[in-house]
């Protein structure tokens, strides 16, 4: 064989070609990975609220649109407690990108929003919400299901959440909603019982109380656990540390949050129980006040690491949806408000899938359709492998079951929480002494439920 010596040129033009392939193929790849670009457009809109209909209070927005002309549904997307609109930002382009025309905003009392914090009430910001959904009406962009009536859903973790629960409840043009890390009932969730008393004789979550109340003075922090970002967003861990039940009771705080709030917060946070004005107030903020008329699509999503807002919470607003007859899904993830993992990607993604089945549709869900959407199961639930020694990179696991195993009743099942002998637990552990529960022990609540599901199949991500 011989090897004979190709001319100079040759070469040189053959590292020209490649280089020239090379290029193109860059290129390509550049345009395929390509976000599809969406247009934000910065604005303010002014609602009017309060139990005399009579505070104006300017919210600052931010309204997401897809490529096109046409008309697509809308989702308002809700930040949590402590954060502003800016934290759901990149949740919004996506879903934007995905054919949803998104309303973000900062709730009353946050950000360069007006107003005082009033907990999502009724007169305040579920008022708001409303006219936030007139204002999409009025949008060119917006599909219409009627005059002044929109084709839109809500979404939101924690504060956002429970605001979206409430909306639906309390306004007919709101036609889906995916609820992430919230309550059913405020009052039990921050006095908890487990006893099955009641929060007049829970435990007081007092540095979960401290840590909201503080970090709402700041308009953004950990605390507030809201949809989006989301480092903060599902759950974040209380990074701050304990907050002394009495922290943030000065006049400075109180001016982010309407008197009757603050006067509360300071009585519960003296006498180290619940009042029963207390249980009042906080009723008319949760959505257990209104569960018989939320009667929407729902996709709830509860995180397993969360002292604050447990799984029971979920369970309490998925049971009373379902017996509205209205179409609900349950997703149990490995993060929360005390951190884990976020499965941020997965659940916008879960939130996407949810809208499209439920919103893009020419014809809306009715009463006589009860299906969930083909490839979403009824309950799915993340079990937590740990971590892949060749990679470092966390181990999960997906379980799902064609339905959730809470509405046959309650059942009480023996776990060992942290040096205690095994004792006898509900809905969740219950620490005696401050009303937590441990991130251990909810985990080994999931993995006494897991064997009990039927038809589970299970990947490993």
């Amino acid at each position: 064989m011989s090897l004979r010596r190709r001319p100079r040129g040759w070469v040189l033009a053959a590292l020209a070609a490649g280089i020239v392939v090379a290029v193109a193929l860059v290129a390509v790849i550049v345009v395929i990975r390509q976000p599809v670009p969406v247009t934000a457009r910065t604005l303010r809109i002014t609602v009017v609220d309060g139990p005399g209909h009579d505070q104006h209070v300017s919210l600052d927005a931010t309204f997401f649109t897809p490529p096109g002309s046409g008309r697509v549904p809308a989702i308002l997307l809700a930040h949590g407690f402590g954060e502003t609109k800016d934290s759901v930002r990149a949740e919004a382009g996506q879903l934007a990108r995905a054919g949803f025309a998104v309303l973000t905003w900062s709730a009353r009392g946050f950000g360069r929003s007006t107003g005082q914090v009033a907990l999502d009430s009724p007169d305040y910001e579920v008022k708001d919400v409303g006219q936030l959904v007139t204002w999409l009406a009025r949008q060119p962009r917006v599909m219409l299901d009627g005059p002044g009536d929109p084709r839109v859903g809500i979404a939101g973790a924690s504060y956002g959440a429970a605001v979206a629960l409430l909306a639906a409840a309390y306004d007919h043009r709101i036609d889906a909603i995916v609820p992430q890390t919230t309550w059913y009932n405020l009052a039990s969730a921050l006095f908890p019982d487990a006893a099955g008393g009641g929060p007049a004789g829970g435990v007081f979550k007092k540095q979960w109380a401290g840590l909201l109340f503080t970090q709402a003075t700041a308009g953004f922090g950990p605390a507030g656990s809201g949809s989006g970002s989301q480092s903060a967003s599902r759950g974040h861990s209380a990074s701050a540390g304990p907050v002394s039940a009495r922290a943030g009771v000065s006049a400075a705080l109180c001016g982010r949050f309407l008197p009757a709030l603050c006067a509360m917060y300071q009585q519960v946070a003296t006498l180290g129980r619940v009042t029963p004005q207390a249980i009042s107030l906080l009723g008319r903020s949760s959505p257990s006040s209104v569960a018989s008329r939320i009667d929407v699509p729902t996709l709830l999503i509860q995180g397993e690491d969360d002292s604050l807002f447990g799984l029971d919470q979920a369970s309490g607003n998925y049971q009373a949806i379902r017996r509205n007859g209205a179409p609900v899904g349950m997703v149990w993830f490995a993060g929360g408000h005390d951190g884990g993992n976020q499965e941020t990607s997965r659940i916008t993604q879960l939130t996407a899938e949810w809208f499209g089945r439920w919103l893009k549709p020419r014809h809306l869900w009715s009463r006589a359709d009860h299906s969930v959407p083909t490839g979403q199961p009824a309950f799915a639930v993340t079990r937590n492998l740990g971590y892949d020694p060749s990679s470092g990179n966390q181990v999960l696991e997906i379980a799902t079951a064609p339905a959730y195993p809470g509405l046959a009743g309650s059942k009480r099942i023996a776990v060992r929480c942290g040096p205690a002998p095994a004792a006898t637990y509900n809905a969740e552990c219950r620490n005696a002494r401050d009303g937590k529960t441990g991130s251990a022990t909810r985990r080994r609540i999931v993995e006494h439920l897991i064997p009990a599901m039927h038809d589970i199949s299970a990947t490993i991500v």
